[in-house]
């Protein structure tokens, strides 16, 4: 099982039920996390619905990894089912860094012709029905929302 499943803690609140998990900022931890997502939601949620968070997890949480600036200690991220929809919290101490604001790459674009880092901030907001972010303490805060 990996170090990241050591770390997943489950619990109640009030809207249902939250799944916290810690990754570590390197790059085996996020393929490690996707694997725990897919187990956690396996069964509750249409496979697509999976699938496409996982694409938008590797593709922020991999930003994070590469590129955060000044940043310290490992990603916080909280997972909730409740009401017909998956909300997704992505926490990490950095420099500030809004990608809500990034100037959309089109799709169809090809890779070759493409800058670095348009198409998988799109490829979010595509996949996502909600894609915010907020600077809250020294932490970078996005959230993503994903109908069921």
């Amino acid at each position: 099982m990996g170090k990241i499943t050591d770390r997943l803690r489950f619990w109640q609140r009030p809207n249902g039920p939250v799944w916290h998990a810690r990754v570590e900022r390197e790059r085996g931890a996020i393929g490690r996390f996707n694997d725990a997502v897919e187990r956690k939601l396996a069964g509750q949620v249409p496979i697509k619905v999976v699938h496409d968070l996982q694409v938008a997890f590797d593709e922020l949480l991999t930003n994070v990894v590469m590129h955060a600036q000044q940043a310290a200690g490992s990603i916080e991220v909280e997972l909730q089912h409740d009401r017909g929809k998956v909300t997704a919290t992505i926490r990490y101490l950095a420099d500030e860094f809004d990608p809500t604001i990034w100037r959309e790459e089109s799709l169809s674009m090809t890779v070759a012709t493409s800058r670095i880092g348009g198409l998988g901030i799109a490829l979010v907001r595509r996949l996502m029905d909600e894609f915010g972010y907020e600077y809250v303490d020294g932490h970078n805060v996005l959230k993503l929302v994903k109908r069921c």
